[in-house]
Formats: C-alpha cells, structure tokens, sequence
C-alpha cells in the first residue's frame, strides 16, 4: 500500500479505504471494502449446522477463534498435547538480539547474522530461517552469506509456481551437507511445505513479525476493543503471533522427524508474547544455542 486513508462505512464489520497502487505508467487510485469481522458470515452457519469441528495446529488461543468466529456461547474448546515426542524436538529461545524496529541498525543486523550463522553452522543439515520481512533479511543477508559455511538459497516475494518448486527442490538436494533457506515469515515458504524426514533439520524464526499496524489492522484493533475488550490481541497480536507458529512448524513434520527451532529475539521473554507459544512446547531460555544443539543432534 502506497498510500491509504480510511472512510466511514455504515455496514458493522467493514471498513471502506482508500489505496494508491503504482500502475504500469501512473498511480492508480482504488477504494477497497474488507471485511474485518467474519462472524457476519460464519455465526450464520453455526447457528443452521447440527454440529460443527473446527481443528487446527495453529488455532491459538482457541477461545479467540470462538469468539471472532460467533461460535455459541457454550461451543467447547479444548487444546491437546502433540503426538510427536518431545525428545525429537528442541524449542530455543534466545534472546541476545531483536528486529524491533526502534533498534534496527547496521550493529543489530550483524549481531543477528552472527548468531544465525553460528547457529546454522551447528546444525548437520539443512536449515530454514524466516524473517519478519524482506527489508531485515536483506539486511541481514550482507553480513551472513559471508559467516555462514553452507550454500545460501534466498527467496524472493515474486517466485513463480513453478519457481518455488524448483527452489524447493534445490533446498531439499543439500540434505546432506545442509543448506540455509532465507525466507519470509509471510513469504513463500514460512506455511503449506512439507519438509519431512532430513530435509529440514532447524527453523530459525528471526524476530517477532510484528510489523506497523495498517489502516486494516488499526480497524481490526478498534472494532475488536469495542466488541471484546481484546482490541489489540485480536486484532494485532495474536494474529502476528501466529505466523511466527506457523513457520516453526515446518520443522517437525511427523512423530519421526528430529529438529530444533529457535526463537530469536529477546521479545520472547516477554511474558505478554510467551503467553501466545501452545501450552505443550516445552520452551527453554539459552545462553548458549550452539552447544545445546551439538548436544541435541548427539544424541
């Protein structure tokens, strides 16, 4: 969005905005009317559906689901531990850096290589990292594809079907000596990719991808403090937050896959962010990633 200014619209839920797009040859202007609630859709099903499940590795907190969504009042949410064992998989954070944007600066974007070429370094194999956009992995690619001893695969925003394919498929050919994929939380790899068994062996989340509120996520923020109290979970973190799960989650693919995945930011610790991991994630505070994963792929 190059430009926006938001505009009043009667209709509960929807918010009307203007957008300015960079044509082929010249700004082109657009008004856009989203839906910001989709209980005006979904509370009608429910309400006509003898019953309903909804399921998901990445519904958390499941109570605000019930909530956005207008499920009834007495709709039963439940949260259940991984089947996987907790011995095949470690969960790191660490928090020596950060991507807050008050603190972005050519120091910040070196610490951070640093530490994801040292921890990509210790892993034997293939390592995804995910950035909370393409501007900080720039960034910060200046500074690792020097540190880091394996072959560098970066992801651009524009990647074709068949190109993402193809980039995944070269990922996947490195297993054996490993490779570091340099993605997007939001991008082409961070959800929906399948990397079981050795072709993934570590995810490293780069930062919280809590970017600037747009005119969107400031509507979401407002109506949902109206409705709920809970403006800016609803409508900012939890939402965010839940990007950051999903893209750890192309770690541990199946009960037999063997992996770790690091947090890297010491906004983790923060109890207003930690309180968004799933209850059964075991999270462990390091100071000292590098040894605990040798340990780890030891074993």
């Amino acid at each position: 969005m190059a430009a926006g200014r938001a505009a009043r619209t009667e209709e509960e839920g929807f918010i009307r905005y203007f957008e300015i797009r960079q044509g082929a040859k010249e700004p082109v202007l657009f008004l856009n009317l989203r839906c910001i609630d989709p209980s005006i859709v979904t509370s009608r099903i429910f309400r006509e559906a003898y019953a309903s499940v909804l399921m998901s590795g990445t519904l958390t907190p499941p109570e605000m689901y019930r909530e956005i969504l207008g499920c009834p009042d007495d709709a039963v949410t439940a949260v259940y531990s991984s089947p996987f064992p907790q011995k095949n998989r470690l969960n790191l954070v660490v928090p020596y850096t950060t991507t807050k944007f008050t603190e972005r600066n050519p120091a910040q974007y070196r610490n951070i290589s640093r530490m994801c070429a040292d921890i990509a370094n210790a892993v034997p194999g293939n390592v995804a990292l995910f950035f909370p956009s393409y501007f900080v992995r720039d960034e910060v690619e200046r500074f690792f594809s020097g540190e880091c001893r394996k072959t560098v695969i970066a992801e651009r925003p524009d990647l074709t079907k068949k190109e993402k394919l193809d980039m995944l498929e070269k990922f996947k050919s490195h297993s054996s000596k490993g490779a570091v994929l340099l993605g997007v939380v939001s991008g082409n790899f961070g959800e929906g990719i399948d990397l079981k068994g050795d072709f993934l062996k570590a995810v490293v989340v780069v930062g919280l991808p809590l970017l600037q509120p747009d005119i969107v996520s400031k509507a979401a923020i407002q109506y949902y403090d109206m409705k709920f109290r809970r403006g800016w979970d609803y409508g900012y973190v939890f939402p965010s937050f839940n990007k950051t799960i999903q893209s750890a989650g192309r770690c541990i693919r199946s009960e037999t896959d063997r992996g770790v995945i690091v947090f890297l930011d010491e906004r983790y610790t923060l109890p207003q962010y930690a309180r968004c991991f799933p209850r059964d994630w075991e999270l462990k505070v390091s100071a000292n990633p590098v040894e605990e994963i040798k340990a780890f792929f030891r074993q």
